[in-house]
């Protein structure tokens, strides 16, 4: 992979991580709030938010998960957008595109593991 330093986004494109720290990133997993309501959805939702940095970090500019808790999710929502991104995994992890980068859940690849 390319060192995060060396990276530059292409014209017209902006970085939504800083190679640094979680700024801007917070924990979200859809699936344990999509039936939650009122108080326990937001608090369920706070829950994600605290423990995000206990599962998450950045080593070497890079952007870690070991598999557990809830999705890395920006700050910032989007609509459509292009994402230009280097991923690597693990043997056997999840075949699908990374987690988040769904197309409004309609993905138009996937990612190998090799």
């Amino acid at each position: 992979m390319t060192p995060f330093a060396d990276l530059k986004p292409p014209a017209g494109f902006r970085a939504l991580f800083n190679g640094q720290d979680l700024t801007g990133w917070h924990g979200l997993n859809p699936h344990d709030t999509a039936k939650l309501t009122g108080e326990k959805r937001d608090a369920k939702l706070a829950q994600m938010r605290t423990e995000f940095s206990s599962h998450w970090r950045v080593e070497q500019g890079e952007l870690v998960n070991l598999g557990t808790g809830p999705y890395a999710t920006t700050d910032e929502s989007f609509g459509d957008y292009e994402l230009l991104i280097e991923y690597k995994t693990v043997a056997k992890a999840d075949r699908g595109r990374p987690k988040g980068t769904a197309d409004r859940g309609r993905p138009k690849g996937t990612c190998a593991n090799s």
